[in-house]
C-alpha cells in the first residue's frame, strides 16, 4: 500500500467582507504590510481599500507596490524587496490574481534573506524562510492563495517557470465579491485555468485518494457556473463564491500534486505569444485528456457538466476564443515547447500515462487541429450579410414616410433601417411615438410586400460559402429581424432556402429588436449550444445579441455596418468577404 499524505498549512476563510472580518489576523503578522497588487485591479473592485480599512482599524502602517506586471519577472520582485527594504515593512500581503500573489511570494521570501541577489531566487535547495505572506485573490483560477508555488519569468534566461523555493501564504482569505469588475472574459480566461488545475491534479502520478477528492469536489463547484461561463446566466454572488471555491479547491489539490503537461506546455505560449496562461493552459488540455484513462476521464467530465472531451475543448474556444496567432509565429513555439517538455522528465513524470516525444506531439497537435473545426453551425443575418436588401428597403421607408407626410431622411439614415427591427428603426431615426411607428411599419409592408421585397442582390460569394459548409458538414441558419415567413419567401424566391437548416424571425407584429432572442430560438432549432455555433452579422445588433446568447461572431465588412463598430462591439473576427469565412471555419 502507497504511502498517502497531504499538507496545505495556508490558514484559510472565505467568506464576504473576509478581510474586514480577520482583521486581527493581520494584526499577528507584523508591524507594517507591503501591498503588493498589479496596476489597477486591486483598487476597481474594492479590495485594496478594504485591506487599507482593515490595517488603519489595527494600527498597522503600509506601503503599497502596485507595478506587478502580468507574469511577473525576476527584476519586478527585485525593485519590490529594494522598496520593502527602504519602508522598513516586515510582513507581506498580495492582492490580485497570480502575478500578484505570486510576487507577493518570491518578495516575502527576498525580504527575510535581505543580503542576497537576484540568483537566490533560482537557488534550488536553498533556505526558503520567508516573512509572513498574506493572499487575497481577485480572480478565480490561479489558487496561488494556497499553494506553495511562485511562478516568474526569468528575463535573462527569457523563460517563465516556478521557481524552486516553496513558500504557503501564512493567511488566506478569499471573498468572491472581489469578481465582481472582473469582465466575462476575465471570468473565463481564469476559470479555465482553475479547471485546468483540477483536471492535471486528478489525473496525476502524484494523486491520492485526498487530493482526488478535493479535485472532483472543485469540478462540481466549477460545473455548477458553467452557464456563467457559456453567457447563459449573468453572475450573482453565489456564482462568484463558487467560482473562488473551485480555484482554491484547484489549488489545494495542485498543492500536493503539482501541474502536468498542460501547464508545462504553456508557458512558452505566456512567454513568447502573450497570451494569457488560463488561455494558454487549457488550449492543450483536451489532447492531455485524450491520451489520459477513458474510464477515469469519463468520470470527470460529467463533473464539470461536459459531455466528452471535445465538448469540453469547444466549450473552452468559444468562451476563451481560439489563439489568433498565424501558423508561423505559432508554429516555432509549439515546436519549441514539445522539445523541452518532453526533455523534462520531472514534468513527463506527472503524467499518469507515458508521455513522451510522440505522446507530446499528439497532444499539441490536437488542440492545433481542433482550434478552427470547433463550430458545429454558422447562424447568418440576412439582411446585408446573405443578401444586399439595401434598395428594397430603402424604398419602402420612403414610401412609407411620403405618404404619412413624414420629412424624408437622408441616405446614410436610410442605411440603418436595414438590419434592425422596423419598429426600433422608426422609433429611433424617425423620432415617432409607437403607435405612429407601428403605422408607419404597416405603411412599408404595403410597398415592400408588393415587390420591393426582391429588389435586392445576394452576395456574390454567398452560394459558394453555403455549398462548401454543407459539404464540410456544418450546419447553417438565419437569424434575422425580418418577420419569419417573409424572410422565408425571400430566400426561396432566389433558391437559398434549402441551403439552412432553420429560419428564425420573429412574429411580423412582435417589437422586439432582441437578437439573443433570437440567436436562442435558432439554438433549440438545432439542438446545439452556444458554443457550437458561430453568428456572423453585419450590425452591431448580431455582435451584441450573439455576445448575449455566449457564441462567437464574425462581423462582416461588406453590409451595412461599419468595421468600427463591429470592433467597439466585441466581435470575435472581421471578414471583408463571405469566403473568407472559410478560414474561420478551417475549410
Amino acid at each position: 500500500m502507497r504511502e498517502d499524505r497531504f499538507y496545505m498549512p495556508a490558514r484559510v476563510y472565505c467568506g464576504r467582507d473576509v478581510v474586514k472580518a480577520h482583521a486581527g489576523d493581520l494584526k499577528k503578522l507584523g508591524e507594517k504590510a507591503l501591498i503588493v497588487t498589479g496596476r489597477h485591479s486591486a483598487k476597481s473592485c474594492g479590495v485594496y481599500d478594504d485591506i487599507c480599512a482593515a490595517l488603519e482599524e489595527c494600527g498597522i502602517r503600509h506601503a503599497l507596490y502596485d507595478s506587478v506586471e502580468e507574469n511577473p519577472s525576476a527584476a519586478t520582485v527585485m525593485k519590490a524587496r529594494d522598496f520593502g527594504l527602504e519602508e522598513g515593512c516586515d510582513f507581506v500581503i498580495g492582492a490580485g490574481g497570480g502575478s500578484p500573489m505570486d510576487a507577493a511570494k518570491a518578495i516575502a521570501l527576498m525580504l527575510f534573506h535581505a543580503k542576497e541577489g537576484r540568483d537566490y531566487l533560482y537557488t534550488a535547495k536553498a533556505d526558503s524562510s520567508t516573512v509572513p505572506v498574506v493572499c487575497i485573490p481577485t480572480t478565480c483560477g490561479t489558487g496561488s492563495e494556497v499553494t506553495a508555488v511562485s511562478v516568474l519569468t526569468d528575463e535573462i534566461k527569457q523563460a517563465k517557470g516556478s521557481i524552486p523555493h516553496k513558500i504557503f501564504p501564512a493567511l488566506s482569505l478569499i471573498d468572491g465579491k472581489y469578481l465582481r469588475s472582473a469582465s466575462r472574459q476575465m471570468l473565463c480566461n481564469t476559470a479555465f485555468d482553475a479547471l485546468s488545475h483540477l483536471c492535471e491534479s486528478y489525473l496525476n502520478a502524484d494523486a491520492g485518494p485526498i487530493s482526488r477528492l478535493i479535485a472532483a469536489d472543485g469540478l462540481r463547484e466549477w460545473g455548477k457556473c458553467l452557464p456563467i461561463l457559456r453567457g447563459e446566466k449573468e453572475p450573482d454572488e453565489e456564482s462568484y463564491d463558487l467560482l473562488m471555491r473551485a480555484a482554491m479547491l484547484g489549488g489545494m489539490a495542485i498543492a500536493h500534486t503539482g501541474t502536468s503537461i498542460p501547464h508545462a506546455l504553456s508557458y512558452a505560449m505566456t512567454y513568447h505569444l502573450k497570451i494569457a496562461h488560463g488561455k494558454a493552459v487549457c488550449y492543450f488540455l483536451a489532447g492531455y485528456l485524450r491520451e489520459a484513462d477513458p474510464e477515469t476521464v469519463s468520470f470527470l467530465l460529467p463533473l464539470a457538466g461536459f459531455s466528452s472531451v471535445e465538448d469540453l475543448h469547444n466549450t473552452y474556444l468559444a468562451c476563451c476564443g481560439d489563439l489568433r496567432i498565424p501558423e508561423d509565429q505559432l508554429d516555432p513555439v509549439l515546436k519549441l515547447t514539445e522539445k523541452a517538455v518532453a526533455a523534462n522528465p520531472s514534468k513527463c513524470a506527472k503524467a499518469p500515462f507515458p508521455a513522451g516525444a510522440d505522446v507530446i506531439r499528439r497532444i499539441t497537435g490536437y488542440a492545433k487541429e481542433c482550434a478552427g473545426r470547433r463550430y458545429r453551425a454558422v447562424l447568418f443575418d440576412l439582411d446585408g450579410t446573405i443578401n444586399d436588401s439595401g434598395p428594397g428597403i430603402m424604398n419602402s421607408v420612403r414610401y412609407s414616410l411620403e405618404k404619412l407626410g413624414h420629412p424624408p431622411l437622408e441616405e446614410k439614415t436610410l442605411r440603418r433601417f436595414v438590419g434592425p427591427s422596423l419598429l426600433y428603426s422608426y422609433e429611433t431615426y424617425c423620432g415617432m411615438e409607437e403607435e405612429e411607428a407601428w403605422k408607419a411599419v404597416e405603411t412599408y409592408r404595403e410597398c415592400y410586400h408588393a415587390g420591393e421585397c426582391y429588389n435586392l442582390q445576394v452576395y456574390d460569394q454567398i452560394p459558394q460559402l453555403l455549398s462548401d459548409l454543407k459539404e464540410s458538414g456544418i450546419r447553417c441558419a438565419v437569424v434575422t429581424s425580418k418577420p419569419q415567413e417573409m424572410a422565408r419567401q425571400i430566400l426561396e424566391h432566389f433558391d437559398l432556402a434549402r441551403a439552412f437548416d432553420a429560419i428564425i424571425g420573429p412574429d411580423p407584429y412582435d417589437p422586439s429588436n432582441q437578437k439573443s432572442v433570437l440567436i436562442k430560438r435558432a439554438l433549440d432549432a438545432l439542438g446545439l449550444k452556444a458554443c457550437d455555433v458561430i453568428m456572423a452579422g453585419d450590425s452591431r445588433y448580431d455582435i451584441i445579441g450573439a455576445k448575449e446568447a455566449g457564441c462567437a461572431s464574425i462581423g462582416v465588412t461588406y453590409g451595412y455596418g461599419t468595421r468600427e463598430e463591429l470592433i467597439e462591439n466585441g466581435a470575435d473576427y472581421l471578414v471583408d468577404a463571405p469566403l473568407e469565412m472559410k478560414k474561420i471555419l478551417n475549410l
